[in-house]
């Protein structure tokens, strides 16, 4: 992201929308894909499975998550009144699930799905995800320092009207 921000390359992706990231990038109008957050949890703690779950949620049911510091759940989580447990790492996070020491991890579909091969290997089949609680769009994110940025912002547009 800081290269392309700087001009040395023309794009990156995929980033959600910010204000702040508006001030030097171009945006696509249109989306690339969405990030799809779920609850991680132990297959043996809710052998029926569970819905997608708000904050309030949560907190009303007395669940504990585990949270990786400095994550964008981090302050709602706290401000929810949700029993959080932070840590500093995915792994560190896979591992308080897998050991029952927290009832759910929150990390999207698609990094959850890999994470959790990688950090529990075989025991991986222990852990199951809820559906989406929280569906981000993705964009392309296009250099205004680069000199070909805002070309290849046109030449998306009109090649995703296309299609």
């Amino acid at each position: 992201m800081e290269m392309t921000k700087n001009g040395t390359f023309p794009a990156t992706f995929s980033w959600s929308f910010t204000k702040e990231r508006a001030e030097d990038f171009y945006y696509s109008t249109l989306s690339i894909d969405k990030i799809r957050y779920v609850h991680f949890y132990r297959k043996d703690r809710f052998p029926d499975g569970l819905g997608p779950l708000n904050f309030g949620m949560l907190r009303h049911q007395g669940l504990s998550v585990v949270a990786v510091k400095n994550y964008w759940y981090d302050k709602p989580l706290t401000k929810a009144g949700v029993n959080v447990h932070f840590v500093v790492t995915e792994e560190q996070a896979w591992s308080m699930l897998f050991h029952k020491r927290a009832d759910i991890y929150i990390e999207s579909l698609q990094v959850g799905e890999i994470q959790k091969r990688e950090f529990l290997g075989d025991d991986a089949d222990n852990i199951a995800h809820t559906g989406p609680f929280r569906e981000i769009p993705m964009f392309i994110l296009f250099s205004k320092a680069h000199p070909d940025g805002r070309k290849l912002l046109k030449l998306w547009e009109a090649y995703a009207a296309l299609n």
